[in-house]
């Protein structure tokens, strides 16, 4: 991979999710999909919007 690449990261607010951000930050463009702006993963049109156009997805969000 390189800085070409966009992520998407669920969960970036969490604790995993936000350590993993700030990794992948310094190489890497990333975007977030959060439940704290407004974002819901159980949306399918969010969701596709969301994916649209990123080349790797990582899903840390969870219910807590």
């Amino acid at each position: 991979m390189s800085t070409t690449e966009h992520l998407l990261l669920t969960g970036s607010t969490g604790f995993i999710g936000r350590h993993l951000k700030s990794c992948l930050q310094k190489n890497y463009t990333v975007s977030t999909f959060e439940r704290s702006h407004g974002q819901d993963i159980a949306h399918a049109e969010q969701v596709k919007a969301a994916v649209a156009g990123k080349t790797t997805i990582i899903h840390c969000a969870a219910v807590a």
